[in-house]
């Protein structure tokens, strides 16, 4: 098993709230899974060098037949055997068009974070090709007093923020980027309105 579906087998353990997700080997196993999901999200696994491998899109609107869809299925499944990868589905795509935001904080022992979001109605991965936000301070802090980069390119409720920031002190995890998204509504295997995608 890759160490992406390792991450998010031990956050499942941990009672952490992620997407309904399936770790696939083969062309046969990509395509039952497509044949039961309209949208989904394929990001190439492996157990080394797990960093910025491939990553793509499935929605079956994209596809005028069954043989043009198991065509680009096919290439995604020979792509990521060239590179000893298994493919990692989950269908958190399937929600982009309710997020609020996504967004990835660290945490210190001495409760300071950096948090960067970006409201841009798109996948985690895909949100550093657009200007995102970053906030950083204490937990005790207003958040007037916060510092703030980059305010007005991505406008958010201070409800949300206080729910992002409220989620990610209670999971206690310091030093460690904890990569989530915000919905406005409940999402998940747990059924809740933050979906977390990987901590590293």
């Amino acid at each position: 098993m890759g160490m992406k579906y390792k991450n998010l087998k031990e956050l499942c353990d941990r009672k952490i709230n992620v997407h309904s997700f399936a770790s696939i080997n083969n062309f046969e196993e990509l395509k039952n899974y497509a044949s039961k999901n309209e949208k989904f999200s394929m990001r190439f696994d492996r157990d080394y060098d797990y960093h910025q491998l491939p990553f793509y899109k499935f929605n079956c609107n994209d596809y005028k037949t069954v043989e043009e869809r198991d065509l680009y299925l096919a290439q995604v499944m020979e792509e990521a055997k060239s590179l000893n990868c298994s493919v990692l589905c989950a269908n958190g795509y399937l929600y982009d068009c309710v997020q609020i935001c996504n967004f990835v904080i660290k945490i210190d022992d001495k409760y300071n974070f950096l948090l960067e979001f970006s409201t841009k109605e798109v996948s985690l991965r895909e949100m550093y090709e657009y200007p995102t936000t970053i906030i950083s301070g204490n937990i005790k802090d207003n958040l007037k007093e916060m510092a703030w980069i980059r305010k007005n390119d991505n406008i958010i409720d201070n409800n949300n923020i206080e729910k992002i920031l409220n989620w990610a002190f209670k999971l206690n995890i310091i030093n460690k980027n904890i990569e989530a998204t915000l919905y406005k509504k409940k999402v998940g295997i747990l059924k809740e309105d933050i979906a977390c995608w990987q901590i590293d």
